[in-house]
């Protein structure tokens, strides 16, 4: 598989933000920078994989994973394609 990188963006709360993986995870081969938000690695292999993501900002808040606005107490459930 090719190698994949994308980087997950949060707005709203305080900066700098901790991101944690949840569960389900990510497939075999991909992993996550805490710090930075970005999903990178060698995916072991094709298929539709559905893995849950959480931020936190510098305060302590927790926040949606992906895009969002305000300050959302839970987790983010997302879907990728690796062919």
């Amino acid at each position: 598989s090719p190698y994949y990188s994308v980087p997950i963006a949060v707005s709203g709360g305080i900066g700098p933000y901790l991101w944690f993986q949840g569960s389900p995870g990510f497939p075999a081969g991909l992993a996550m920078e805490g710090g930075t938000g970005v999903i990178s690695g060698f995916p072991g292999a094709s298929g539709t994989y559905t893995f849950v993501l959480g931020v936190m900002d510098s305060s302590g808040s927790r926040l949606d994973g992906g895009l969002v606005s305000g300050a959302a107490q839970q987790e983010k459930r997302f879907t990728i394609l690796v062919q």
